[in-house]
């Protein structure tokens, strides 16, 4: 599997890159999205619009953030959006 990492410092700015990326036809196959603590645009947020727009992709979450238990809540509104990997 081929993936492009983005980070979410625009959402527009991400959406367009990931338009433009998927136009090329290089064989990405979709969209990994870093957790970055000091940006406002969190991975499973950004993850769950991308997803809605159509594009694959997995928040990249780091173990050590948070406890599983809260890990797992965060994820479950992006599960429900089709979410199937991390």
């Amino acid at each position: 599997m081929n993936l492009v990492e983005l980070v979410p410092r625009d959402m527009d700015v991400l959406l367009s890159e990931a338009q433009a990326i998927q136009s090329l036809n290089l064989g990405i196959d979709g969209f990994n999205i870093p957790d970055v603590k000091r940006l406002s645009h969190r991975s499973v947020d950004v993850v769950d619009v991308l997803i809605n727009q159509g594009f694959w992709s997995i928040p990249h979450i780091r173990a050590m953030d948070h406890p599983l238990n809260v890990t797992c809540e965060l994820l479950q509104p992006v599960i429900q959006s089709g979410l199937d990997s991390v």
